[in-house]
């Protein structure tokens, strides 16, 4: 009889259990919500690259093409109009013997490119046939940042043109892009693209 004095009750009671339980279900709903941020930030982190890789690709083919810009086959002169939001050249872009008209322009958050083929005898540039596609869709410049800014020389030296500037005029072109990812994400993030491009037969075909 003495003996069961010192006799101890193992187990939980009750409250323990639950106690334990709520613990537990809350290290768990914690750990689950650290996980979907997780994973919420790195699919924008994937986002946010994808976007940012696939617009560079297109900056490069439009820097080349207007890098290589030319007098259209129309006679026209190599550009057709520089605004703020867009510009319009004569570039052989796919390395044939005729000449296209190239349009990049911002349509909403849209950078697009619209390619005139030439026809007919004399060659015609006929807008109507223009076949156009998006290069990005995550363009968000404000108001006061144009897409394109002009220079008559280079920048440091040369001056900024009023828009629509001179084509005669224009010796380097700034491309100026605010790329924003697309989506639900932790947080907001924009990356701007610069980059200055110097057309090479512009000054040739004003000396001729």
């Amino acid at each position: 009889m003495a003996n069961d004095k010192f006799k101890y009750k193992f187990g939980f009671s009750l409250m323990e259990l639950l106690i334990t339980i709520g613990i537990f279900l809350l290290a768990v709903l914690g750990i689950t919500m650290m996980a979907r941020m997780g994973f919420r930030y790195y699919n924008f982190v994937l986002n946010q690259a994808e976007i940012v890789s696939n617009i560079q690709k297109s900056i490069n083919t439009l820097s080349k093409e207007m890098r290589e810009l030319k007098q259209a086959d129309s006679g026209a002169f190599a550009i057709e109009d520089a605004s703020n939001n867009q510009f319009v050249f004569y570039s052989d872009i796919d390395s044939t013997s005729e000449v296209e008209r190239v349009r990049y322009f911002k349509s909403g958050d849209c950078l697009k490119r619209g390619i005139v083929e030439p026809t007919g005898t004399p060659p015609r540039y006929l807008t109507g046939s223009e076949q156009i596609e998006d290069i990005s869709c995550n363009v968000t410049n404000t108001a006061q940042e144009p897409l394109f800014v002009y220079y008559s020389g280079y920048p440091g030296t040369g001056t900024i043109l009023g828009t629509p500037a001179d084509p005669h005029l224009i010796k380097v072109v700034k491309l100026y892009l605010r790329i924003s990812s697309t989506g639900k994400q932790p947080i907001p993030i924009s990356k701007v693209i610069t980059g200055y491009i110097s057309p090479r037969n512009i000054n040739q075909e004003e000396e001729d």
